[in-house]
């Protein structure tokens, strides 16, 4: 899609977290998978679930996640900072995985750590 989610993703990082958040940020991928069949994205989720099991769930400010939708985030901490950061955001019209290399501050973000 030219870029277009990718300065998306910056944009909406930028204005919640500033524009430091990102500056050591070394590889960024995004896999848009909204029109995937049910059981191709099942199959997705259980492949990043796998891949989470060395890495820590991070909990959003959110208490409650809204019916239809399913949103879990993992990535390595080391005291406040965070590596190898995984994002995943389904609800009815859109499934978006993001992955993050290099570190990121947590200290910038509203987690549950």
């Amino acid at each position: 899609e030219k870029g277009l989610r990718f300065g998306l993703v910056k944009e909406v990082f930028k204005a919640k977290f500033g524009k430091e958040f990102m500056k050591d940020v070394t590889s960024l991928v995004i896999i848009d998978y909204s029109k995937a069949s049910s059981e191709v994205a099942e199959t997705f989720r259980k492949r990043i679930d796998s891949f989470s099991a060395v890495l820590q769930e991070l909990k959003s400010g959110k208490e409650v996640v809204e019916e239809g939708k399913y949103e879990k985030c993992y990535a390595k901490v080391d005291g406040t900072n965070l590596s190898d950061m995984m994002i995943i955001v389904e609800d009815k019209e859109s499934r978006i995985y993001i992955y993050m290399g290099g570190v990121l501050d947590a200290t910038k973000m509203e987690l549950n750590l």
